[in-house]
């Protein structure tokens, strides 16, 4: 059972790290094509929900201080040495050099909230704080948080307000009874049908729900037109997210898939890596020239953020997060 397990929760994260890439890549194209702007607003309805719920769930409530330290020091290392390669090869390529150390638009966002978040858990739990109450709160608070302008990019504050329920919710999560639950195959069957009636509602109806982008990213306010209404709209952004994310771990085979198991382990390093080798093509005008292909090209911009996602994952990348990590133990 246990090596399922492992298997299971590898593969959930191989595929996830798979629609991380797909979904930047697609974001360069979202503008002129229908298609892409579906695509995008399907995967951003559940991909980084899920993640954090993921995380959450091996957030142990007994992990020793030390290596809860340990962990976020981790995180909040890769954050800064993330945005140290993103400005270095933006300046290659632009000459100008552009660094802000307390304010995040880009992927580095990710490793800062995962480091706020194992922090911030660890000083509920320390303070014998129920986390379910805490899971209640958070949602609440997250609803009513995009009324607040001044809520942003600066510490990622918007994102560690909208994304945390997922993380709490996967802290208070009993794995054992989470793998059964998900072991039912009249489940399976339901999930399949709603991911498939859910990609098909945003490809058909692109125009009137791309809007809700917006709201699936975490980042941004309520816009003035739906303010009125904004905690509700939330509220239904977080139901819409959990179903899809609950449908998507349904069907996500829990026996060993090879290579792409093994390939789960290391999602952490084509994270690191994949944005700004993104950003090389994109100023190459890769993207340009395989985009004017029409749908042949668009086929062939989403093979190529499937390979990229594949190569990234093997061991020689793993520089500098295996040696970042290992490095923090030994300190």
């Amino acid at each position: 059972m246990a090596v399922k397990r492992i298997a299971y929760f590898d593969n959930c994260k191989f595929f996830l790290m798979l629609l991380v890439v797909a979904g930047h890549f697609i974001d360069q194209n979202t503008a002129s094509s229908p298609i892409f702007r579906g695509l995008f607003l399907f995967i951003y309805i559940f991909h980084m929900p899920a993640f954090f719920f993921l995380s959450g769930l091996f957030d142990s409530r007994r992990t020793p201080g030390a290596k809860r330290l340990n962990k976020a020091a981790y995180y909040l290392s890769l954050y800064l040495v993330l945005k140290i390669v993103i400005a270095l090869v933006q300046w290659a390529f632009t000459h100008r050099f552009s660094f802000t150390l307390l304010s995040e638009v880009g992927i580095p966002w990710f490793c800062l909230v995962l480091g706020a978040y194992t922090l911030l858990t660890g000083l509920l739990d320390k303070a014998k704080v129920n986390l379910t109450v805490v899971l209640v709160i958070s949602v609440l608070t997250a609803c009513f948080a995009g009324l607040d302008k001044s809520l942003g990019d600066t510490l990622c504050l918007s994102r560690i307000v909208i994304f945390y329920p997922f993380y709490l919710f996967g802290a208070v999560m009993d794995r054992d009874k989470l793998l059964n639950v998900l072991n039912r195959k009249a489940l399976r069957i339901c999930g399949l049908l709603l991911l498939a009636a859910v990609l098909a509602l945003c490809l058909l109806k692109t125009p009137q729900l791309y809007s809700l982008r917006q709201l699936f990213t975490g980042r941004n306010p309520f816009r003035d037109s739906v303010r009125a209404y904004g905690p509700l709209l939330r509220l239904g952004c977080y139901a819409a997210s959990a179903a899809v994310g609950f449908s998507f771990m349904l069907i996500v085979p829990q026996r060993s898939l090879g290579f792409i198991t093994a390939f789960g382990q290391r999602t952490m390093q084509v994270y690191f890596w994949h944005r700004p080798v993104l950003y090389v093509m994109v100023y190459l005008h890769l993207n340009d020239s395989v985009l004017s292909l029409g749908v042949a090209g668009k086929a062939l911009w989403l093979l190529m953020a499937a390979a990229l996602t594949l190569i990234l994952s093997l061991s020689i990348f793993g520089f500098p997060t295996k040696q970042l990590q290992q490095w923090l133990q030994r300190k």
